[in-house]
């Protein structure tokens, strides 16, 4: 991922995304992966915080940061849940979980990470600051939530960018938590869109129906 290839992936992003990291002074990319968006912010002057569990994943992650020469990237190589501790990362590569069964993958097949919470990682240190917060993690967003509660309270409030999913991959067939994590935002007064071209404004009315109906 040489620079050539960083200026490609930055012109395929939404303009959303590419607008609310423009006002950001630091991106912090929950589930970096290979490092996808941890570059692209980088190669826009942002200050980059990086957090992914997976040591194949950070492997590729390191070799990335040092081609592009983004050495001043901080990188945790950790996962993020309510609390610190040990956890099983089940599945690799971009289907990794901490929740079991995940995309039908078998509960033998896991790492033991360490994990952290948000709040630990970012505690005061960007305080006043517009931040970007990327979250891909899986299906384990109100986990990682719900280990932020001091960033999601942050002045002025971070901006989100968070891949949640209703059903797909769900060992259960349906995410339980997914009307909750939308009401950890609504309660602290933030507003929740589409991640599409419309920018649609989501309704709790909305979330409501999509639990009933399942998709």
């Amino acid at each position: 991922m040489c620079e050539s290839q960083v200026i490609h992936m930055i012109q395929q992003l939404s303009r959303r995304t590419l607008r609310l990291l423009q006002k950001a002074s630091t991106c912090i990319d929950i589930g970096a992966n290979i490092g996808l968006y941890t570059c692209l912010a980088a190669a826009q002057g942002k200050h980059v915080v990086a957090i992914e569990p997976l040591s194949v994943n950070l492997t590729a992650l390191y070799r990335n940061l040092l081609c592009n020469d983004f050495l001043d990237v901080e990188v945790f190589p950790v996962g993020l849940s309510g609390k610190a501790g040990i956890k099983r990362l089940f599945g690799g590569n971009t289907a990794a979980s901490f929740v079991p069964g995940w995309a039908g993958t078998s509960d033998k097949w896991y790492e033991i990470v360490p994990i952290s919470t948000l709040d630990i990682i970012v505690n005061s240190r960007f305080s006043g600051q517009p931040i970007l917060v990327k979250t891909d993690v899986e299906g384990f967003e109100y986990e990682v939530l719900s280990g932020a509660e001091h960033t999601l309270s942050l002045s002025p409030r971070p901006a989100w960018l968070v891949e949640i999913c209703l059903s797909e991959n769900f060992p259960g067939g349906l995410n339980d938590k997914f009307h909750d994590t939308f009401e950890l935002f609504w309660r602290r007064g933030y507003e929740a869109r589409t991640a599409n071209r419309d920018e649609r404004l989501i309704h709790p009315s909305d979330v409501g129906r999509w639990v009933k109906q399942g998709y």
